[in-house]
């Protein structure tokens, strides 16, 4: 032993053992190398490689030890992957869904639809609900005559209607069951009854339930769990999908309780995405003109949306009639104050490129109501296309309910 004791005295001996070793670990390094770095491409990355700036985040860039002594790193563009490297999957199959198919959907159906500001999450949302054989009663703060097809609660910020139609809701729904529990009416034979709600972040923060407020999100959750047992369910558009936009904090399962959510413009790339939305789904919605994919979450399927409807546009269906505002009216069970417009419905064909035939009326207006129209923006030939009769004659009417005797006249600014 002494003789090991003395040839690790040896500096040239400790100097060897440490080579030997140094090697060692060497060589298994180079076995088993180190994944390589990788980032997300900048903006002038992305548009250099063809990469669409919303689509960014799923690919990676693989940064290389610098070429030269300048300070910019030589990078590669690698496929969207995740690290590591897991084994090739099998190709998705982009599965899509017309617009029309959520429309004709008989049943009460749940929809929520999802996007921010100028997605057109309402034209997608008024376009539906003008296909369906139900009543409706729509909730919106920032109500607009001839936005909706319906009875509308709640327009010029007037909370406290919207609050009065919330608790008349639930009181609507336990009678329905009383009914169901009576016998009087069976399950599946109640009239189909739809709410339709925009702007629902702005009802869930204002209508919180905090004090004798009513409270949006519990309504909410009244009619994802026990709507469709007596013909109800509600349809609403909203700024995004989380439980703090709906009301429904503590309650993220109940989501799965929609039919269909539709997720529009940056929402695809992000919610969706979040929610498990494939990447070969989001690039076939990403090359549309209108950004758009539907989620079934009861089966977890997810579908390219194609907008094989018309947009149904503000103003281009409704005629409106108000009534003076010291009197309140009851629309559809909910009771209104009269200083809300109760909208009159006059649909025109929307079918586009289905087949599907459109709403045709045949709306009587008065005087007042062409004059209310016109003042509204829209133009004679809009307002004749609600008339019947000859065109001629139609025009002739309208110009002697506005007094457009030498002219066009001046449009009233209304309120």
């Amino acid at each position: 032993m002494d003789w090991i004791v003395n040839a690790l005295n040896d500096p040239f001996v400790g100097l060897g053992i440490l080579g030997v070793l140094s090697a060692y670990f060497w060589l298994i390094q180079r076995r088993d190398p180190k994944p390589p770095k990788t980032r997300m491409p900048t903006v002038e990355e992305a548009k250099a490689l063809g990469i669409p700036l919303d689509m960014r985040s799923f690919y990676t860039i693989e940064v290389n030890a610098p070429a030269s002594k300048s300070n910019a790193p030589a990078s590669k563009v690698s496929v969207p992957v995740s690290l590591p490297v897991q084994p090739a999957q099998p190709a998705v199959k982009v599965q899509s869904m017309n617009l029309s198919t959520i429309a004709a959907d008989a049943g009460p159906v749940n929809v929520l639809i999802a996007g921010p500001k100028g997605s057109g999450k309402t034209t997608v949302l008024r376009t539906i609900i003008t296909r369906r054989n139900a009543e409706l009663i729509a909730l919106d703060p920032h109500n607009s005559p001839g936005k909706w097809p319906c009875s509308v609660v709640g327009g010029g910020l007037n909370w406290t209607a919207i609050d009065g139609a919330l608790r008349t809701m639930s009181a609507e729904m336990q009678r329905r069951f009383v009914q169901l529990d009576r016998g009087e009416i069976r399950e599946g034979e109640f009239p189909l009854r739809v709410y339709v709600g925009d702007e629902f972040l702005s009802i869930s923060q204002e209508l919180d339930g905090r004090g004798a407020k009513a409270h949006a999100g519990k309504s909410l959750i009244e009619r994802l769990v026990n709507g469709r047992k007596v013909g109800e369910c509600i349809m609403i558009a909203s700024q995004n999908d989380t439980v703090e936009a709906l009301g429904i904090q503590g309650n993220a399962d109940l989501k799965g309780c929609f039919d269909y959510i539709i997720y529009l413009g940056a929402l695809v790339s992000t919610r969706a995405k979040f929610h498990g939305c494939p990447l070969p789904i989001i690039e076939a919605a990403m090359r549309q003109p209108r950004v758009g994919v539907v989620w079934h979450p009861e089966r977890n399927n997810w579908y390219a949306l194609v907008y094989d409807l018309a947009p149904v546009l503000e103003g281009d269906m409704l005629s409106v009639t108000t009534s003076p505002a010291s009197s309140t009216s009851v629309v559809g069970h909910i009771p209104v104050s009269d200083e809300v417009p109760v909208l009159a419905v006059s649909l025109p064909d929307t079918a586009h490129d289905t087949g599907i035939a459109g709403i045709a009326t045949d709306p009587i207006l008065s005087d007042t109501d062409i004059r209310r129209l016109y003042n509204n923006g829209l133009s004679k030939n809009k307002i004749a296309e609600r008339l019947a009769g000859k065109k001629q004659d139609r025009l002739a009417r309208i110009a002697a309910a506005i007094g457009d005797d030498d002219g066009e006249p001046t449009r009233a600014l209304t309120v």
